[in-house]
């Protein structure tokens, strides 16, 4: 077959390089105005349609769940509504985004779960609802309460009394926390006085707080609600009868605490989110993302992990030089199992979940995990220079997935993203790999509606 001289006109002039058409195994190509797509074919770029009209700082993560798009720039969070995709003829007023709450100025890891948006990245654990930015923990109470004998009254033995906070959401969710210490009281036959029920710190928009008085008794055998009360307020005269009271439920967040503090990764699983701290992963109650408690927790290795990721019907997680996987059935017979993977992964938002297996950074190329082996997919076509020369600093890539390419962006100095290699999977397993010359900040491919929502610094 004769060579073929393909002219493109682009903004910059006239490509008139010498090669076929398609690229060869493993060579890469860049030409500006133009995206190298299925097969290696060059093909115009895409318009892309600014959206907002007021200027942001630096955008870390654009993430769209349902109809929100949030936006974290700098320390800020932000959100916007977005029917596009769903609503053919919706158009946004203005395209701007509603600032919602304080963050962290870093890069986040994100979960949707029931109306929540979750997210972490090693400073702080936030959640989302709505239009408001929650602190993602609810504190038990600090103190406990103190019980008195009032005059004469029903109650009759001596108790333990607890209480608990109730936090009723926007959203229409609903959280108790675990309970108090417990504050002893002995009566005969007379009202049991309740004081010093502190109010919940907690708080935010749409938020409303309450108080459930539980009692226990040798005689009740169990601990049981006894009433509910505002937030404010701090006393409570119980003149309920034992009888009355085993009519209740029973306590039943009794060992609740709250997530770690600083997680650095999070992924949902079997209605729990998993989260990884240090060597240990943590998890909550099923469909209770707010309730931890403080046993659901195990170490996994000596080396801090990287990632944990739902993926197939496992549960994985990722140290820089080990993926390991969460075997058994539920908390009371889980454990952690090796791989014969030899290589982790060392940046966690660089780890995409993918049909052919978990794709990730570690310190000399992209590796695919595939439940057992972890494999370099980059060393073969473009060596190990480009990661152990010429990216500067890996803690500040990321990477996007779209179904068919892994989008690779990567600082060349400091911490400023100027490079994107995409790794096409379309004819797995062959691969393409190729330059974008479109450098963002951040990049979320929304799979439902096929949008694709990217963020990068204004240069001009």
């Amino acid at each position: 077959m004769p060579e073929v001289t393909d002219a493109y006109s682009f903004d910059k002039g006239i490509n008139t390089r010498k090669s076929t058409t398609a690229l060869g195994d493993g060579e890469l190509q860049e030409c500006s105005g133009f995206t190298l797509d299925n097969d290696g074919f060059l093909k115009p770029m895409k318009p892309r349609v600014k959206l907002a009209s007021d200027a942001y700082g630096t955008i870390k993560n654009i993430h769209r769940y349902m109809n929100t798009v949030l936006m974290c720039e700098d320390a800020n969070i932000r959100y916007a509504w977005d029917l596009r995709g769903y609503c053919d003829n919706y158009t946004a007023p203005d395209n701007n985004y509603t600032l919602a709450g304080a963050g962290v100025d870093a890069r986040y890891s994100i979960v949707d779960y029931n109306g929540w948006i979750l997210m972490v990245n090693g400073f702080k654990n936030v959640i989302f609802c709505k239009d408001t930015i929650y602190d993602w923990g609810v504190p038990n109470p600090s103190k406990a309460p103190v019980g008195t004998a009032g005059a004469a009254g029903n109650p009759n033995g001596t108790y333990n009394l607890y209480y608990t906070y109730v936090i009723k959401f926007a959203n229409g969710m609903e959280y108790e926390t675990g309970p108090s210490a417990p504050a002893s009281v002995t009566v005969t036959s007379q009202k049991i006085t309740w004081s010093g029920i502190v109010p919940s710190p907690y708080g935010g928009s749409g938020v409303e707080i309450k108080k459930r008085l539980y009692r226990y008794s040798s005689g009740l055998a169990e601990t049981y609600y006894v009433t509910e009360i505002a937030n404010a307020t701090t006393t409570y005269s119980d003149d309920a009868t034992d009888a009355t009271i085993q009519l209740n439920e029973t306590l039943s967040t009794e060992a609740y605490s709250t997530p770690p503090d600083s997680m650095t990764d999070i992924d949902l699983y079997i209605y729990r989110m998993f989260g990884i701290k240090g060597t240990y992963l943590y998890w909550s109650e099923p469909y209770i993302p707010f309730g931890f408690k403080t046993t659901s927790n195990i170490n996994v290795c000596e080396n801090d992990l990287k990632a944990v990721r739902f993926w197939g019907d496992q549960l994985y997680m990722a140290s820089a030089n080990r993926w390991y996987r969460l075997s058994g059935t539920d908390p009371d017979s889980w454990g952690i199992k090796n791989t014969f993977a030899d290589n982790g992964v060392i940046n966690p938002h660089t780890v995409e979940v993918t049909k052919y297996g978990i794709i990730g950074l570690n310190y000399d190329g992209i590796y695919m995990f595939d439940g057992s082996v972890s494999k370099n997919i980059t060393e073969k076509h473009i060596g190990t220079s480009l990661f152990l020369d010429d990216i500067s600093d890996t803690d500040a890539c990321f990477a996007e997935y779209d179904g068919s390419k892994y989008y690779f962006y990567y600082p060349e100095s400091g911490t400023a993203l100027s490079k994107c290699l995409v790794i096409d999977f379309t004819f797995y397993p062959e691969l393409r790999f190729y330059n974008d010359p479109f450098i963002a900040t951040a990049h979320q491919f929304h799979q439902p509606t096929g949008r694709r929502y990217i963020a990068r610094l204004d240069t001009t």
